[in-house]
């Protein structure tokens, strides 16, 4: 090997250690394949969400259950 290629080796090792700590590891303990919703922003865009798959291609601009109970308007998009 030659004198200006010896870091790929280690470079290599590395990719592969990151690579076990970051995907390999948690594997079990991220995907446990349920949703899990804590605090109120994941609700709050799940039914912005549902309601634009229900009322395709309309979204909804003015949401009652904010601010109950005046409501609000809806001053960004969910994704």
């Amino acid at each position: 090997m030659r004198k200006d290629y010896w870091h790929i080796p280690f470079l290599a090792l590395a990719m592969i250690i990151s690579f076990y700590i970051r995907v390999i590891n948690p594997w079990n303990d991220v995907f446990t394949w349920t949703v899990k919703l804590s605090g109120n922003d994941p609700w709050y865009y799940y039914r912005l969400i549902e309601n634009c798959i229900a009322n395709f291609p309309n979204r909804i601009w003015f949401d009652p259950f904010t601010n109950y109970p005046h409501g609000t308007y809806t001053h960004f998009g969910p994704f």
